[in-house]
């Protein structure tokens, strides 16, 4: 454990107020840090894209901390609770590009109050991670990337994020936007959107997680390159972690990919990955990947790729190892048509748990956008994952299925002003659950999304 972290650690077991204090400590050098990196180049641009949000959301869940319905079941628990929720969030996104660089830099507020049903307020299982009432949320969410080319061939970059957000409550992403697949990102073949958190604690808990992602490419010939990659996550947890088993970690991960485009619309890679995962338990996970992929643009609008590769995670908890091998997959499409846009896909990979272990996801994602009308236009997002626990020294807290479907219907009314009518359907089964049934949740909500780019400096 490194000084910082056990200072956070010792700080966070002394009350509220000391860990008040070092958790604002750590998001005041975080979002400095994030921000030292985009100001120089943004105040050095000669032109620049500044892009105002605002999203104004609510509607009514009948299941808001999607707990199984276990009155029924006879177990003296939290059972369902309806109850109106409310977000406002506004959001601020700047940009410039030049013939040798782009920097992008986006800030986000969400601000979320609950108005809950009449509910019992027995919670009295000490198993469970239900919490029989939902508090209102202050989230905050920065991210930094940028890019330079030393040469033509040569170029290097990083990302930057800060998150600090609640756990339980707040699995959805109230910013309503559309999941992206980069047709044109080459370091995009082995990533995914879906945070295999969401839910892992129905308590209320505050999650802080900064991520810094540098990566080198190295243009070897005019068809091949190589690229050198490091990505480093800390997740610290604030009041009432470990109530709810929730537990800090640290991740550090390092790849070599080697890539050549076999023709101008298809490209082969290799991979090693390399990491260390640490929770603050004492838990330590090695972990080394090999992984190979093809990638194929049928056109300028359509890509389809796969990886394929196999893992070694080995465990060390309280002097006991333990090795667990499997495979990584990953297939993936996209198609952007004129009228309508595709994308999907599905795999296998290895994640980072809230409860302090190594997860073995599988994640499938489905996405379409289809324009109605010039100014209708509907959208259905959908994703599931399941995660178990990597070797025999896992914990079963870990262990379940997440599914969520979200169609939405868009009435853009001005350029800049739209409306949005959306359903979200949620479903879990949770393994420490068993017994109890799975649980579900139906929302519906309207939204008023104000969103313009403003060119400055042309």
């Amino acid at each position: 454990m490194t000084g910082t972290r056990k200072q956070r650690h010792a700080l966070s077991k002394n009350g509220r107020v000391p860990e008040v204090i070092s958790g604002s400590m750590l998001s005041t050098r975080a979002l400095l840090w994030c921000w030292a990196f985009a100001l120089p180049g943004l105040a050095f641009a000669e032109a620049w894209t500044v892009t105002p949000e605002l999203n104004l959301r609510s509607g009514y869940d009948d299941n808001i901390n999607l707990t199984p319905d276990v009155e029924s079941e006879g177990f003296d628990l939290t059972n369902e609770n309806g109850g109106i929720e409310t977000n406002a969030s506004v959001a601020l996104e700047i940009a410039t590009f030049t013939a040798l660089s782009e920097l992008r830099a986006k800030a986000r507020l969400d601000f979320i109050s609950y108005l809950q049903d009449d509910k019992d307020d027995r919670d009295t299982n000490e198993n469970d991670n239900f919490d029989n009432e939902a508090r209102n949320e202050d989230n905050q969410y920065i991210d930094v990337f940028g890019r330079y080319s030393i040469t033509p061939i040569n170029d290097i970059g990083v990302r930057l994020g800060l998150e600090r957000k609640f756990t339980g409550t707040t699995s959805r992403d109230f910013g309503d936007n559309f999941s992206d697949l980069s047709l044109d990102d080459p370091g995009n073949d082995n990533q995914t959107g879906v945070d295999t958190d969401t839910g892992v604690s129905r308590a209320q808990v505050r999650r802080e997680r900064i991520q810094a992602e540098p990566y080198w490419s190295i243009g070897l010939t005019q068809n091949t390159r190589l690229r050198l990659q490091y990505r480093y996550d800390d997740t610290a947890y604030g009041s009432g972690a470990s109530d709810a088993r929730l537990i800090d970690f640290t991740r550090h991960r390092g790849s070599v990919r080697l890539e050549h485009n076999v023709t101008e619309t298809s490209r082969v890679f290799f991979a090693i990955d390399s990491g260390t995962f640490e929770a603050d338990t004492g838990r330590e996970f090695d972990e080394l990947a090999v992984r190979t992929g093809y990638r194929y643009n049928f056109s300028p609008i359509s890509v389809v790729g796969f990886n394929i590769g196999a893992r070694q995670v080995s465990t060390d908890i309280a002097g006991e190892s333990d090795d667990d091998t499997g495979a990584i997959v990953r297939v993936f499409g996209e198609h952007r048509g004129e009228l309508t846009r595709y994308t999907a896909s599905l795999g296998r990979t290895i994640t980072p748990s809230g409860n302090g272990v190594l997860v073995e996801s599988d994640i499938v994602e489905f996405n379409i956008s289809r324009s109605l009308s010039p100014r209708i236009e509907f959208r259905l997002e959908s994703e599931y994952f399941g995660n178990s626990g990597v070797g025999d020294n896992s914990e079963a807290r870990s262990d379940r299925d997440y599914v969520r479907v979200s169609p939405m219907l868009r009435w853009n009314w001005t350029p800049e002003w739209s409306v949005n009518l959306i359903y979200e359907y949620q479903w879990e089964d949770r393994e420490i659950n068993e017994g109890l049934g799975a649980a579900d949740s139906n929302g519906a909500f309207i939204s008023i999304v104000y969103r313009k780019a403003n060119e400055i400096g042309q």
